[in-house]
């Protein structure tokens, strides 16, 4: 299948355009004409709540024409239903999809299929193997070495070369894969289709020079997912630049552009096709826009060298989707604070960079966190999807009151449809003695509880689950009925304890550590 032409691009010009390049490593090299928009929309499913149709249909209208999504984020339909409202032509619209990792051939064959059916499409641009690991490894995108689970890589690759040759992709690539992945890959020996993309992490934060200096000289496009990286996104891996960083301030006021399309338009200028993700169409305009002007070879110089202020951010569960800035403004007050401290020091928070507040309705000030943040959201000093958001249900309360707790305080106190991370706050059942349990006392209600954080999880409005303060007789008694984690079914992402200098139970830590759980500080100093 030749490629087609892009008919109706003047909304972003012809910049937006990627190159051929050589494809084929082996024998022989041939050239293949491929129009890839350097900018795509990106319709994960933490990205796109509450309606992600309605994104993909506004990004379309205002400009995008390259929508990336995936089989794990569960937005296929949803993108499919965008496409339709959108009303532009399927020629005239690059879809990306994936699979998620080495699967195997049959296995890729299938899910392409169904990701056919969902699209409601015959054929996609641009099919990724979305990780380079299996996604039974704690990070299936860094954590196998270019040897471990090799077979099945190269078996899966091959099955995406075939549904090439069938017409129903018109190219293949990757995902999150480092040098020793492609350099397994494109061994001599297996003469292969070399991948035409190679999507990453890259950011100011975070940006792998000798990964993209390989992508270069073997002909692949590198593009990067979480392109702004945040002073702490809630979708990268690596702590990112803050947008307020004196150096982006002023090259954005020399260009009289955002921070924001500074930080885009730097991954361009290195040779880096970007994947943006929002529900904002100030947004969407402001990213469209970033082809208007193009950065000096000083200006990147200066960018290149910015290093992380904000610690990196941790995986939560073993999917690599949700993702914790390791560092969070606690909101709980002291006998001196007043009314109206709590929300400026959320405001302060934000504007200094940081994106992960804690918060709880028993310390009395989840109300002030939801006017803060609802401020900082609608003054456009952080998206929705930049901040991570700890909540807490009040104990082990048993299944309909957490999920009606959930639903008629947190959420409606926060201002928001959904949490990052919802915590069963203790593991006792006396509120009086929250923490003073054995494993036994309340262990049903504990259970009947996490069934509920699971629900909600389900449904899109937790994005990950934990506990607070389980002690080690808490946790064997609840990981029996934890189910497992695999996309988005549930785990036990966090335990949030007292952890000091004085006080650390390092049993404690030992187990979590065992069962994948992250364990977080309070009360830290």
């Amino acid at each position: 299948m030749g490629p087609r032409p892009f008919s109706s691009f003047a909304a972003v010009a012809a910049s937006l355009l990627v190159p051929s390049g050589p494809l084929l490593l082996g024998a022989s090299i041939v050239e293949e004409g491929l129009s890839m928009p350097r900018l795509a929309f990106g319709a994960g499913d933490t990205h796109c709540r509450p309606d992600c149709a309605g994104a993909v249909s506004e990004a379309l209208r205002l400009g995008f024409r390259h929508v990336d999504t995936a089989y794990e984020y569960g937005s296929q339909r949803a993108v499919a239903a965008g496409l339709q409202a959108s009303g532009i032509p399927r020629q005239d619209i690059f879809i990306t999809t994936k699979i998620p990792g080495p699967v195997g051939k049959s296995r890729a064959g299938e899910l392409l299929r169904q990701g056919l059916e969902e699209l409601n499409t015959t054929y996609v641009d641009l099919l990724l193997m979305h990780y380079p690991c299996d996604t039974s490894w704690p990070d299936p995108r860094d954590a196998c070495n270019g040897t471990d689970g090799s077979d099945i890589r190269l078996t899966t690759w091959r099955a995406m070369e075939t549904l090439k040759e069938l017409g129903l992709v018109r190219y293949i690539g990757v995902s999150n894969y480092h040098v020793r992945h492609l350099e397994q890959l494109l061994d001599i020996g297996n003469n292969v289709t070399a991948p035409f993309v190679n999507q990453v992490e890259w950011h100011l934060g975070w940006h792998d020079e000798a990964l993209l200096s390989y992508a270069q000289r073997h002909g692949i496009q590198l593009q990067a997912y979480s392109p702004l990286g945040g002073g702490g996104t809630t979708t990268g891996h690596h702590g990112g630049i803050a947008l307020d960083d004196p150096v982006v301030l002023r090259i954005a006021e020399a260009h009289s552009v955002s921070s924001a399309q500074v930080a885009l338009r730097w991954s361009l200028d290195k040779g880096v096709a970007v994947v943006t993700s929002t529900t904002s169409s100030v947004h969407m305009r402001s990213d469209v826009s970033i082809f208007n002007f193009s950065l000096t070879p000083g200006e990147v110089d200066a960018l290149d060298v910015l290093r992380a202020a904000v610690p990196s951010v941790q995986i939560l569960d073993d999917w690599p989707d949700v993702v914790m800035p390791m560092v969070a403004l606690g909101t709980r007050p002291t006998n001196s604070t007043k009314l109206g401290d709590i929300a400026a020091g959320v405001t302060s928070w934000l504007h200094l960079g940081g994106r992960h507040i804690d918060t709880a309705h028993s310390y009395g000030t989840q109300k002030e966190v939801g006017s803060a943040l609802a401020r900082a959201l609608s003054g456009g000093v952080v998206a929705r999807d930049e901040v991570f958001i700890t909540a807490q249900v009040p104990g082990p309360i048993g299944y309909a009151g957490a999920r009606s707790f959930f639903e008629h305080t947190i959420l409606p106190e926060l201002n928001v449809t959904y949490v990052d991370l919802l915590l069963i706050q203790w593991p006792c059942l006396d509120p009086e003695r929250p923490f003073e349990c054995s494993g036994l006392d309340g262990a049903a209600e504990r259970v009947s509880t996490w069934r509920a954080l699971e629900k909600l999880q389900v449904q899109g409005k937790a994005r990950s689950i934990g506990v607070s303060g389980f002690e080690v007789s808490h946790l064997l008694h609840l990981l029996p009925s934890v189910q497992p984690a695999r996309g988005n079914t549930s785990a036990i992402g966090v335990n949030q304890v007292e952890w000091h200098l004085g006080w650390h139970d390092e049993n404690l830590l030992a187990l979590c550590r065992a069962h994948g759980i992250r364990l977080q500080a309070r009360s830290a100093l």
